[in-house]
């Protein structure tokens, strides 16, 4: 009996080489501070927990036309990132240490589920976001 590992992802590690130059949407970016600002007012009401997002969280990949939210709930001491064009097709993944598994925990976990499928759904129905994000992120190089 052969026994196959494969390699875990980390909250560190840049996924392959497409994912190595991003064009950073912050609140303040011309044409797109909205949709960080709505995508956030989103995360919090669904998710409903003290979410702290940096100002590069979410974050746009043009070589493989994918785009990443990246956050914090410090009262899970978690951390927790979005991937819109995960190759699994699910781009939902949390890293923690120490939680304690309870129901409320357990509620919490199954937000931002929750908040990852409103995410990415709010993503596909702006049909010309991502193609907008590309030809913004051309025209910075």
């Amino acid at each position: 009996m052969r026994i196959i590992k494969k390699k875990i992802l980390t909250e560190e590690e840049n996924v392959d080489e497409t994912h190595k130059e991003s064009f950073v949407v912050k609140k303040d970016t011309p044409q797109f501070g909205d949709v960080r600002t709505s995508q956030e007012e989103a995360l919090r009401k669904t998710v409903g927990e003290n979410i702290t997002l940096e100002s590069d969280a979410l974050k746009y990949y043009p070589k493989s036309d994918d785009m990443t939210l990246n956050g914090k709930i410090n009262t899970l001491n978690l951390k927790f990132q979005f991937r819109y064009n995960d190759p699994s097709g699910d781009g939902c993944y949390i890293w923690t240490e120490a939680m304690q598994l309870t129901e409320t925990n357990a509620r919490t976990l199954g937000k931002i589920r929750d908040a990852f499928s409103n995410w990415k759904d709010s993503i596909t129905q702006d049909g010309d976001l991502m193609e907008k994000l590309k030809k913004a992120a051309e025209s910075k190089d």
